[in-house]
């Protein structure tokens, strides 16, 4: 269980940075536009930038919500993963516990066996 929540926190966190550098070369595409752009003369290459960087302008505000559905998501898988990790600690003290308490059987129970051996050899029975 908790192999597979790290895997899929792990796959989580992968979706997130592809999508934030998907905003980062929205990001850098508009900015670039903007630079070569604005240096131009021609109206109509203006306007054309215009309508092109309003397009961009619409897909970065899509990307912005992808890039936060996948931090809500990333965010959810860690959660789920360290909740796994944390069953799995309590199950290996129990686990531990129990051995202890095994073992310490074990012992009293030797212990008892050579205690009747002993009274045995030295009581003469």
């Amino acid at each position: 269980m908790e192999r597979r929540t790290e895997q899929a926190w792990a796959e989580a966190e992968r979706c997130r940075l592809h999508e934030a550098q998907t905003l980062k070369s929205l990001r850098d595409t508009k900015r670039s536009v903007q630079e070569h752009g604005y240096s131009q003369t021609d109206v109509s290459l203006r306007a054309a930038m215009y309508a092109y960087l309003d397009g961009l302008e619409s897909k970065i505000e899509v990307q912005k919500q992808r890039l936060r559905n996948a931090e809500q998501l990333e965010e959810k898988r860690k959660h789920q993963w360290l909740r796994a990790r944390q069953e799995r600690e309590i199950l290996d003290k129990l686990r531990e516990k129990k051995q202890e308490a095994f073992v310490a059987e074990q012992s009293r129970r030797e212990q008892n066996r050579l205690d009747d051996l002993k009274i045995r050899v030295l009581g003469g029975d």
